[in-house]
């Protein structure tokens, strides 16, 4: 009875926190997609190297953004896209 009750909140829980993750990596590579696209459209197909001496920052910090070691900042990605749109105006 009470063991069992015990066991179906948890598992609840548990699928609960599942869901969650799964909506925030599914979030983290909509970013992560974001961010290559623009990427390509402002540096080309080689856009690593361009892109992290634009945002003066280390190619290693882009890797962990590419790998969802770490999260993409939202402030590059609105950076990136008024960027994108200041060149297509041109």
């Amino acid at each position: 009875g009470e063991e069992i009750t015990k066991n179906k909140k948890e598992i609840k829980l548990n699928i609960e926190t599942l869901n969650l993750k799964g909506k925030i990596m599914n979030q983290e590579n909509i970013k992560i997609n974001e961010l290559k696209q623009l990427s390509i459209d402002l540096f080309g197909n080689n856009w690593i190297i361009p892109l992290s001496k634009y945002l003066k920052i280390t190619r290693q910090a882009v890797y962990l953004w590419l790998s969802g070691k770490r999260k993409v900042p939202h402030s590059i990605l609105l950076l990136l896209n008024l960027q994108s749109s200041i060149q297509k105006k041109k």
